[in-house]
């Protein structure tokens, strides 16, 4: 299979589910913008790359480390010669769950190639481990419902290591 790089613009959890806007090259150096949305829940690796971005958005915004947050996505904009990265959190008790209402959303915003900060290369290493996640929904249909997990009573699991025995 011939491996997409795929130009993000946006990469955001809403309500549980992947929703991507990217451009897809095509021929005479042109491009398509491509919105992806999945149905299904976002698997856990997605959620975890995700809350890699909260020290940033920390650092960004002056958050303080008591304050919980929970980052849903980020969306980047071209800007003269440098891109605007807003990320999207949500702040508060209870943040991390989708459907609580009166949770305080945040956007956090830092120009890449403008601002001077000192992280910089870290934010863009979380950022693309994000979209290499994001891929893997397009490309494989990775989410949450595609795993599979086996619940096993205790006295079965010593029912079976004797079998092996």
């Amino acid at each position: 299979m011939n491996y997409l790089k795929r130009n993000y613009k946006s990469v955001i959890i809403k309500n549980g589910h992947l929703k991507a806007v990217y451009e897809k090259p095509e021929q005479a150096d042109t491009a398509s913008m491509i919105k992806y949305e999945n149905p299904l829940s976002v698997h856990p690796d997605l959620a975890d790359a995700m809350q890699k971005l909260a020290p940033h958005v920390r650092n960004i915004s002056a958050l303080s480390i008591m304050q919980e947050l929970y980052v849903l996505g980020y969306i980047k904009v071209n800007s003269g010669d440098s891109q605007l990265v807003t990320i999207f959190s949500r702040v508060g008790e209870g943040c991390d769950d989708y459907a609580r209402k009166g949770v305080s959303t945040l956007e956090s915003r830092i120009y890449v190639g403008k601002d001077d900060y000192s992280a910089l290369k870290d934010l863009m290493d979380i950022m693309d481990s994000i979209e290499r996640e994001a891929d893997a929904y397009i490309d494989f249909g990775k989410n949450f419902e595609t795993d599979s997990a086996f619940e096993m009573a205790e006295k079965d699991i010593e029912e079976l290591k004797m079998v092996n025995q």
